[in-house]
Formats: structure tokens, C-alpha cells, sequence
């Protein structure tokens, strides 16, 4: 066996993947420890190539013979027995050798490439060039084998598909691989012997500030040092190639430092994707501010329009005689109303659950008390559509939760029940406990849902299709407001159906509260209701005309004394003039707005005195927090209904009235 071939065993046994040394015939005169055994029938003796493989003969001859005339790595592709029994294929390079024997037969190396070369890029490759000095100093007398087996390491390492630059202790170029030339758009006989600096120049992508380059790092450390993100390598024409990998020390046996290499590959693709998908996030914060800021003016100016509808009927409802038709009229347009402001709300409340923002004011309630002001709130649609509600379980269960907020879920239940089914049919709401849940099951005698559409009622914005001729004008948002805000309550909200024509039933679910202290009211004004009570001294700080002339309206027939201001420093004025009990303070009006003018109502001597009631279409978290530190009593959403404008009016005279 030749020195070569002693050699190349010791060598190639760096590498992971398999490699074979070959003599021009097609022997196999030395194979590194993982062709042997990974290879059938391959033994460290000589074996012939067309044994260890399974195509023809006349195939692996005219790969051989194109290798061996190649000067550059020949790619190929042979099919290998394998030791477990079965056949593999594998894509392959081969490239010849220089000689220097006596023998004069030329050889070449065959190179397996496997599915993940990359995972010998640093490791394999310290320890080639390791490996290299080693033999070239403890073997200096043998100049013409080591010539070989540096022309077998470059092979090698001009077969990687990754760049690659050594360099000695200086920083000196010392090898540059193909790919390493192709990237720097330089050659390694320019740049041999020369600083790194000479092909690679790198500079920061974002700022455009040159950057240290790695093996300046290496040499200082002696650690593996990977390149600082946004790199990119500056091209003799002035191109900026995006770029990412390492460097890392190249030592001989004794641990010395000797050189650096460097491993590097284009990123262009995956920097162009990573700054795509940055873009799509900002555009699609953007889009999401610019939805959340749509949906509080739209529920501003919608609500606007509203507080004069409610205060108007609430003056039609206090002048109407006992006339029947009048009435009808009365409540027809009052449940409408009522059904514009709870659209209104669904949208505001579908933000604030989409962004975590919803408070929930959580108590021990009673299941029965959660029925009893449901169907309190959808009487009216029963009755005008002259529906029978029938109610079976026992109702004494408690659970913890926010009152309010569950009452708006059953109630958006029994609402949806009353509007997809048709006249006079029948309702029946039955609750069910089951170990520590209790659920309340709504069941409709309806139009059904498709069961391939059971989830989609619960999504934003849908409805069943063919059942929007029944919506009566919803947003299709109820339940999904409704789901959040069992999911909120750790409950949950579903739905079942047999088909179309065949009614629905919705089960909302929730813990049940096994230990109960309700804690009871405690005694005084604010615990109790409040009727209207004797005169007070009212100020309405309204811009919107027909807001303030009809709020003033209903306030003077129930006997107070009322004044408007247009705008904010009207409002202040009025406070000082007028010292009024009560403000209903807009916030958004001209020359000064609300939040100001009830900070300057705070800051007059006699300040304390007035309750301020912030009368906005803004109700957002936000916008209650910037109230609130203004100096607001209470928060008010328009339009104000009759009982909440009563309940603040009988505290507000229960506070100025009170007994000394």
C-alpha cells in the first residue's frame, strides 16, 4: 500500500461522510471509518468499486474516467449496497489526485454527499487542518506526501458548499475555497498571503459602519466567534452581499493557535423574508390601531345621535296620555332604541375582549337572579313577537362572576332565540347542574343551524347563511361578544343543532361557587335606590344642541333647575355663577373640553362641592382612566337611560339633602 493510501485513512476519518481513495481502474485502495460502516462487502483490503454498487459497469467506468480527467469536484450519483441488506443512493463528487509515485497511475478521491453536510462545516473542518499541520511537522521529510494530502484537504474543502477562508496568526490569507472566491468576487492568488481585509470587507447592513471582522475577534479570544446580525460583505463593484456564520481558531495537537477559519454563506433570501415579515407585523399593528380607533369614533358618533332619541322618548313617555296607540308607538321605538345602543356596545365590547381589556366586576350571584333580569330585559321582543317562555331547574346555584356582563350573554341567547324563530312559537330556558358546573340551556323552536356552520355563528362579523333575512339588522358580533365573555369568566358558550328547521339550543357553562359568603350592601345612600328626590341645581355642558335641549327638557319636568353651557369654558363659568349640585359634563366640545373644564371646576375654591358626571359617547379604558384623573364622579356612556340618569340624581340629592 502506498504512503497515500496510509495517509488518506488517517485523514479522511475526520470527515463524517463517507470517502473513498480509487485508482484509475476502480479499486478502492483506502476508505475513511465511515464508508466502512456504512458500505456491504467493504473491507479496509482492496475491493473494486463496481462490487459495492448496483449500477452497471459501463456507468461507473464513465464516471471514473470523467472524474479523473476533471480538474474541479464532478458531481455524480452511484446506488451503494448497504451493511442492513438494502440499497441506497447517494449524489457523490470525484476528483483526481496529482501524483507522485514512481507508479505514475493516477487516483482520485470520491466523495459522498450527505443530506446534512453542514453539520461537519466547523468541527470537521478544525480538525482537517489540524490534523494537516500535524503530519506536515512531524513529517516535514516527506514533502511530495504531504503535497498530497494537501491537495486532498482542498478538495475537500472546495467541495463545501459553504465559503471558506483560512488565514495564519496574522490574519494573512492563506487558502480561499471556490465558493469563498465566488461570494467575495475575489481570487486566492491576489489575495494569498495578504490581510483578510483584502477580499473581506464587511460593514453593518442598517447603519453602514464597517465592522471588525471575525478572525481579528478569533485571534484575540481564541473562541468561535459568529458574525454580528445584519452583516453584509462588501464586493469589489460596491455590491453588498448579505452573510452569516463564523470563525473559528485553528490549533495543532499541543492546543497551540496557528491560523483561523472562516465559514460563511449567503442570507439575501432569508434577510428579505425575515424584513417581509417585520413589515407585515408593523402593517398589521398598523391596520389593528387604525380599526380600534375607527371603532371608538364610530361608536362616539353613533352614540351622539342617541342621547336626544332617549331623552326625547323619555319626554314623550312622561306627556303621553293613556292613548293606547301612542304607547304601541312608545315602546316600539324604545325597543328600538334600546336595540341600536346594544349594537353599539356589542362593537365597543368585541374590541375590548379581542384585546384583553375588559373588566369584569366579579361577586357571588345567584343563577336565579341572572334568569329574572333576562328575560326582564327581552320582554318587550317576547311579547310583541308573542312568544311563550317556559322555565324548568332548580335556580339557587351560585356563581362568581360580574352580573351585568352574564345577564348580556343569556340575554343575547334568549334575543337570538326570539328573532330566528317565528311568531308565537315557544322558548324554554332550563339549568342544569353537573358536579361543580351549572349550565343554562336556551332552546328555540327555530330555523336551525347547518352542522357544518355550528362554530362559524361564534365568529366575528358572521352569520348562517340564509338565516340574514332574519337577523333584523345585527352586526353578526352578539355572539361572539358573548363567548369572550365566558371565556372570561373561566365558562364556556356552544351551540347544537339538528339541521335547518330543526331550532338551536346554546348552553352556556360555569363554575359553580361551592363556598358562598355574599357579602350584604352595606348600610347607607349608595346601597339603596334612588328616587330623583327634591330640586337640584343641574348644569348640561353639551355642544351637540339637540343632546343638551332634550337632556334639559326631561331634567326641568321632573322640577330642576337647569342650565346649558356649549362649550368647556362656558361650563366653568356656569359652575362658579350658578353652583350647581350636578355637571353633566361632555368631553369632546370647542374652546375648552370636558376634561379641562372639570379640572378648573376642581380647582375653584367651592370645587368640591359639584358632582361632575362625564355624559360621553367615549367609553373606553382610556378614556374613563383620563376622566377619572380629571376629577370625575362617575363615567357615563350615552346615551344615559332613565334609570341610571335617576339613580345619579337620588344620590346627588341624597348627598345635599342629608340630615345634618
Amino acid at each position: 500500500m502506498s504512503r497515500l493510501a496510509e495517509n488518506f485513512g488517517d485523514l479522511a476519518d475526520c470527515f463524517p461522510e463517507p470517502i473513498l481513495l480509487l485508482e484509475s481502474g476502480g479499486l478502492v485502495c483506502a476508505a475513511n471509518r465511515a464508508a466502512l460502516t456504512l458500505i456491504a462487502t467493504l473491507t479496509p483490503k482492496q475491493t473494486a468499486l463496481e462490487e459495492l454498487v448496483c449500477d452497471l459497469p459501463e456507468t461507473v467506468h464513465l464516471f471514473l474516467r470523467a472524474c479523473l480527467r476533471s480538474a474541479e469536484p464532478l458531481p455524480g450519483a452511484l446506488t451503494f449496497k448497504m451493511r442492513n441488506g438494502g440499497t441506497e443512493r447517494y449524489r457523490c463528487q470525484g476528483s483526481a489526485v496529482a501524483q507522485a509515485e514512481s507508479s505514475g497511475r493516477p487516483r482520485m478521491v470520491l466523495r459522498f454527499l450527505l443530506k446534512d453536510a453542514s453539520s461537519s462545516r466547523f468541527v470537521s473542518l478544525n480538525q482537517q487542518v489540524e490534523h494537516l499541520r500535524r503530519e506536515m511537522a512531524r513529517r516535514h521529510h516527506a514533502e511530495r506526501t504531504a503535497e498530497q494530502q494537501r491537495q486532498i484537504w482542498q478538495v475537500t474543502l472546495s467541495s463545501i458548499g459553504d465559503g471558506v477562508i483560512a488565514t495564519d496568526t496574522e490574519g494573512r490569507i492563506t487558502f480561499m475555497n471556490a465558493v469563498a472566491e465566488s461570494l467575495t468576487g475575489r481570487h486566492q492568488s491576489e489575495c494569498q498571503g495578504k490581510p483578510l481585509e483584502c477580499a473581506f470587507v464587511i460593514h453593518n447592513e442598517d447603519t453602514g459602519e464597517p465592522q471588525e471582522n471575525p478572525v481579528q475577534d478569533v485571534l484575540r479570544s481564541g473562541n468561535v466567534v459568529g458574525l454580528a446580525n445584519h452583516t453584509v460583505l462588501i464586493r469589489p463593484d460596491g455590491t453588498q452581499l448579505p452573510i452569516d456564520d463564523s470563525a473559528a481558531p485553528i490549533r495543532d495537537a499541543a492546543g497551540n493557535l496557528f491560523g483561523v477559519v472562516l465559514v460563511f454563506h449567503e442570507v439575501a433570501e432569508s434577510r428579505r423574508l425575515q424584513r417581509e415579515l417585520v413589515r407585515q407585523a408593523e402593517s398589521l399593528h398598523e391596520a389593528t390601531r387604525r380599526k380600534d380607533e375607527f371603532l371608538a369614533v364610530l361608536a362616539h358618533e353613533l352614540r351622539n345621535p342617541l342621547a336626544p332619541l332617549r331623552n326625547g322618548l323619555a319626554l314623550l313617555r312622561q306627556a303621553s296620555t293613556a292613548d293606547g296607540a301612542m304607547s304601541g308607538v312608545l315602546m316600539m321605538m324604545e325597543r328600538q332604541l334600546v336595540h341600536m345602543v346594544r349594537l353599539v356596545n356589542d362593537l365597543m365590547d368585541l374590541n375590548r375582549i379581542a384585546h384583553g381589556m375588559t373588566e369584569l366586576k366579579k361577586a357571588p350571584v345567584f343563577i336565579r337572579d341572572v334568569l329574572e333580569r333576562s328575560i326582564e330585559a327581552v320582554r318587550s321582543d317576547l311579547d310583541a313577537r308573542g312568544h311563550s317562555l317556559s322555565v324548568s331547574g332548580s335556580d339557587d346555584t351560585v356563581v362568581l362572576g360580574d352580573a351585568d356582563r352574564l345577564t348580556q350573554v343569556l340575554s343575547n341567547l334568549l334575543t337570538n332565540g326570539i328573532k330566528y324563530s317565528d311568531d308565537g312559537s315557544s322558548i324554554a330556558l332550563a339549568i342544569e347542574k353537573t358536579g361543580d358546573q351549572v349550565s343554562i340551556h336556551v332552546t328555540d323552536t327555530g330555523i336551525g343551524i347547518p352542522s357544518n356552520q355550528l362554530e362559524q355563528v361564534f365568529e366575528m362579523f358572521s352569520q348562517v347563511r340564509g338565516h340574514q333575512s332574519r337577523s333584523e339588522g345585527g352586526l353578526g358580533i352578539g355572539l361572539a361578544v358573548a363567548r369572550g365573555l365566558m371565556k372570561q369568566h373561566g365558562g364556556t358558550l356552544s351551540v347544537r343543532s339538528e339541521g335547518p328547521g330543526l331550532g338551536s339550543v346554546f348552553t352556556m357553562s360555569l363554575p359553580v361557587l361551592r363556598r358562598l359568603d355574599v357579602p350584604q350592601p352595606a348600610a347607607g345612600v349608595d346601597s339603596e335606590q334612588h328616587s330623583p328626590g327634591p330640586p337640584l341645581r343641574v348644569v348640561v355642558a353639551e355642544d351637540n344642541v339637540d343632546s343638551a335641549e332634550s337632556l334639559c327638557a326631561v331634567l326641568q319636568l321632573s322640577g330642576h333647575d337647569v342650565r346649558i353651557a356649549n362649550n368647556g369654558l362656558r361650563a366653568v363659568e356656569l359652575a362658579e355663577e350658578f353652583d350647581p349640585h350636578v355637571v353633566f359634563m361632555d368631553i369632546g366640545m370647542p374652546e375648552m373640553d370636558g376634561i379641562e373644564a372639570t379640572k378648573r371646576i376642581r380647582q375653584a375654591p367651592a370645587g368640591d362641592r359639584h358632582f361632575v358626571v362625564a355624559l360621553t359617547g367615549w367609553g373606553q379604558r382610556q378614556d374613563r382612566e383620563r376622566t377619572r384623573s380629571a376629577g370625575v364622579d362617575r363615567h357615563v356612556v350615552k346615551p344615559i337611560s332613565p334609570e341610571e340618569l335617576t339613580e345619579i340624581l337620588g344620590l346627588v340629592s341624597s348627598r345635599v339633602y342629608e340630615a345634618p
